[in-house]
């Protein structure tokens, strides 16, 4: 029996949140390239990163470098560099924060907790969205990556995480070089999908919800005909990132589209994810489209600890 299934996007006033995406270091930056979303590109002046379209872009001077890499985060804030005040400016009025970053590495492992705990207020929404690093880049980039994840699931609000290893369950004839970029695009997909439904009054209780959730992995699934519901379901619970027990989520939110849904077909399909989620505290938000033609799809962002 679950706990409770409860409602997204059912705020009063129905006042769609203003969102904002951050890309640290080369892989955030590459990954909100393409964004739709008013963006932040914060990287060093040696990364060979693509410049997002119509983007601000902060580069860090080499000597900040240092004292993010040497320093803690409080001697970072204290001595106040001109990126943090920008930062500050660019973020003060925005309702939900998506920090994109690559974790591993010198400058996305140090600078992403900084950047999340910088954008956190009490009355926004900070989610950071952060790759892994593949097996063959080395034993020590995953130690780095490890201790990096735990500051930044500490600084942020909720924290997606991607083992890029899973990556190769999807797509295991891909050279490095284009599973980077398919990583690129599986990242941006619960901002694009979670911005149709959300509004303003929702991220409060996301917030509530989840905070018990260390982190939460991602799970997508599209099918159509006669028997959609159960295999859209199926897709999405199939996702390479469930690597854990499913049994054991204590919260998630679910979105389901499609052109016609009536109340059959989501009382299947919720009742479908219930019954693998016997714990979960769920939010949930149904979404006609018509562009969906006979086509259902389900997202799943399911928290584990």
């Amino acid at each position: 029996m679950v706990n409770e299934v409860l409602p997204l996007g059912n705020g009063k006033p129905k006042v769609k949140p203003q969102v904002k995406v951050i890309g640290v270091g080369g892989a955030g930056c590459n990954t909100i390239a393409d964004s739709p979303y008013e963006g932040l590109a914060i990287c060093a002046a040696v990364e060979n990163a693509r410049r997002p379209n119509s983007r601000e872009r902060i580069v860090i001077p080499a000597r900040q470098l240092e004292l993010i890499m040497t320093s803690s985060a409080r001697t970072v804030i204290s001595l106040a560099p001109s990126w943090i005040k920008k930062l500050r400016e660019e973020t003060a009025e925005t309702d939900l924060i998506y920090v994109f970053s690559g974790l591993g590495g010198d400058l996305g492992s140090n600078l992403t907790p900084l950047v999340a705990r910088m954008c956190k207020r009490p009355d926004n929404l900070v989610v950071s969205s952060v790759a892994l690093p593949f097996s063959v880049e080395g034993r020590d980039r995953k130690e780095v990556a490890r201790a990096a994840l735990q500051r930044t699931m500490e600084e942020s609000d909720l924290t997606i995480t991607y083992p890029n290893d899973q990556l190769m369950r999807i797509a295991p004839n891909l050279p490095l070089g284009q599973a980077f970029s398919v990583m690129d695009s599986i990242m941006t997909v619960p901002p694009r999908e979670l911005e149709k439904v959300l509004t303003r009054d929702d991220l409060g209780l996301i917030k509530k919800d989840l905070s018990s959730c260390s982190f939460l992995r991602f799970g997508y699934g599209q099918a159509e005909g006669p028997r959609r519901e159960r295999m859209a379901v199926y897709e999405a619970f199939s996702s390479p990132w469930f690597d854990f027990d499913l049994s054991k989520v204590r919260g998630g939110i679910a979105v389901i589209y499609a052109k016609d849904l009536d109340d059959v077909a989501l009382k299947e399909v919720t009742s479908r994810i219930t019954a693998k989620l016997p714990l979960a505290r769920l939010r949930l938000a149904a979404r006609a489209d018509p562009a969906m033609g006979e086509r259902l799809r389900v997202m799943l962002l399911l928290g584990g600890v």
